[in-house]
C-alpha cells in the first residue's frame, strides 16, 4: 500500500506541473485518493504600523486533498479552528480570538472548499475556492508551489507542497485597528506528501494490504 500510495502521489503531483491549462473535473468511474491534511502547516502573517510583522500559525487542520487513479487533482477541502491561532505570545493571541478580530467563540471554524484547480505549465497551479472566515464567504485563489528535492528535478514522498494567498481581513468583516493593522493577510499551507498520508477515498479508515 505505501509503495503505491507514493507512486500515485509522485505521479499527481508532477501532473500539476506539466499539463498545461488542465482543471479539474467531476468524478469519473477510477479510485480516488485522498492525501491526509491533518499533517499540514497553515502559517499567516500581518504587518502592523507599517513597520514589523507578526507570524503565528493555524495548530488544528482537517482535510484532504483528492486525485484519482489518472492524477488528476480533483478537490481540497479544509477546516481550522480558528481558537488554534499561536503566534507564541499569549497576550497577543487573546486579542486575536477576540470578538475584535477572529471572533473565535461565535466563529470557531475557518473552512475552505475549492471549486476548481487550474493547472500551468512552468507555472504554480492555482487553486480557486470558497473561504468561510468570520461568518463570510468569498472566493479565494491559492497559487501553489512544488518544494523539490535536492535533485531539483523530481518530486518524492518526502517533498512538500506550499499553497499560498492574500486576503483582505475588512473582506471578511474584521475591521477593528484599522491604523495599527495592515488589510492585506498573508497565508500559507504547507502540506508534506509522506506516502503514510495517502489513502483510497473510500477506504479512509481501513487498513489496505
Amino acid at each position: 500500500m505505501k509503495i503505491r500510495s507514493a507512486v500515485f502521489l509522485t505521479l499527481a503531483l508532477l501532473s500539476w506541473a506539466v499539463i498545461p491549462g488542465a482543471e479539474a473535473t467531476g468524478p469519473t468511474s477510477e479510485e480516488s485518493w485522498v492525501m491526509d491534511l491533518s499533517h499540514a502547516d497553515v502559517a499567516f502573517s500581518v504587518r502592523v504600523l507599517g513597520i514589523f510583522e507578526i507570524n503565528g500559525q493555524f495548530e488544528r487542520l482537517q482535510g484532504g486533498l483528492i486525485f484519482d487513479d489518472s492524477c488528476n487533482a480533483r478537490d481540497i477541502a479544509f477546516s481550522i479552528e480558528s481558537s488554534s491561532a499561536n503566534t507564541r505570545d499569549t497576550a497577543l493571541d487573546n486579542v486575536l480570538r477576540s470578538p475584535a478580530l477572529l471572533n473565535t467563540e461565535n466563529f470557531p471554524v475557518i473552512t475552505f472548499a475549492s471549486s476548481k484547480i487550474v493547472l500551468h505549465q512552468g507555472d504554480p497551479g492555482l487553486i480557486i475556492g470558497q473561504l468561510g472566515l468570520n461568518g463570510i464567504t468569498r472566493e479565494v485563489s491559492f497559487a501553489l508551489k512544488h518544494n523539490l528535492d535536492s535533485t531539483g528535478a523530481t518530486l518524492t514522498a518526502t517533498s512538500r507542497l506550499e499553497a499560498t494567498a492574500t486576503i483582505s481581513r475588512k473582506a471578511f468583516g474584521i475591521t477593528a485597528l484599522p491604523v495599527a493593522v495592515a488589510d492585506n493577510i498573508n497565508i500559507t499551507v504547507t502540506m508534506n506528501t509522506r506516502p503514510e498520508y495517502i489513502k483510497l477515498a473510500d477506504a479512509r479508515n481501513q487498513d489496505n494490504p
